[in-house]
């Protein structure tokens, strides 16, 4: 898995055949090998490639993939795998390069119940929100890592109880641009956030200038879109807001 370069894409997101393979086959070797000494050089060997291959995204691909391999093998290595890089994988999405930073938040979206058992738990999902939000701001353009972004959202407001514990803002000039992306699902993902925002404790994220900025967006996005899904949502928001 680490040696293997080669890479299809669809948008930015990587599709790698051989690797998918063999992370099956580690999956299964995992069932009946004991795995503890290769989970406790894990954050060795990833210093270790941040070192030697600073330039090289496909390496620190490959890592994290065998991360899944681990986290796709049970709860016991899943809990492993969270303990020893939780803060490591909510701090990649800042520092690694696109084609890596999306399947990153993939796996954070993977184990996020354990995040948020963890005791205090609001001070590290708002930690990570402030992370996905500045991903947004430069994933204007890529499918992919818009969509991974604004599902693992949508799932922290879908799963937190009282989200006026979590101190972050909706910030309009990250998310409204999304509300006119090319793309169909992006448009979609940015409306979802939005209702979610509207119906729960969310709202209060909200001050009433942003009200008046949503509801003209709204309508301008009434006025162009020919999508009937997107045309009831946009009417569900509107409700909302009004």
């Amino acid at each position: 898995m680490m040696k293997d370069h080669f890479n299809d894409f669809e948008d930015l997101k990587v599709i790698t055949p051989v690797r998918d393979e063999a992370l099956n086959l580690l999956v299964d070797l995992i069932h009946i090998q004991p795995v503890d000494d290769m989970i406790s050089q894990l954050p060795n060997l990833l210093k270790t490639i941040d070192q030697v291959s600073s330039d090289n995204w496909i390496t620190r691909f490959n890592f994290f993939m065998i991360l899944k391999a681990l986290i796709l093998s049970g709860d016991g290595l899943k809990k492993q795998i969270y303990q020893t890089f939780n803060r490591v994988l909510i701090e990649s999405l800042l520092n690694l390069e696109d084609e890596v930073k999306i399947f990153v938040t993939d796996l954070i979206n993977m184990i996020l119940p354990l995040y948020l058992e963890a005791e205090g738990f609001e001070k590290q999902i708002s930690y990570l929100l402030k992370n996905l939000q500045k991903n947004l701001r430069n994933s204007d353009e890529i499918e992919s890592s818009a969509i991974s972004i604004f599902a693992l959202i949508t799932r922290i407001i879908d799963s937190v109880a009282d989200l006026k514990k979590l101190s972050i803002k909706f910030d309009l000039k990250t998310y409204c641009p999304f509300n006119f992306h090319q793309i169909l699902n992006v448009r979609f993902s940015y409306l979802q956030i939005l209702n979610k925002c509207l119906t729960n404790a969310a709202k209060t994220a909200f001050v009433e200038e942003d009200f008046r900025v949503l509801i003209r967006l709204t309508l301008q996005s009434l006025a162009m879109e020919r999508s009937k899904p997107l045309v009831q949502l946009n009417l569900s928001n509107l409700e909302l807001l009004i």
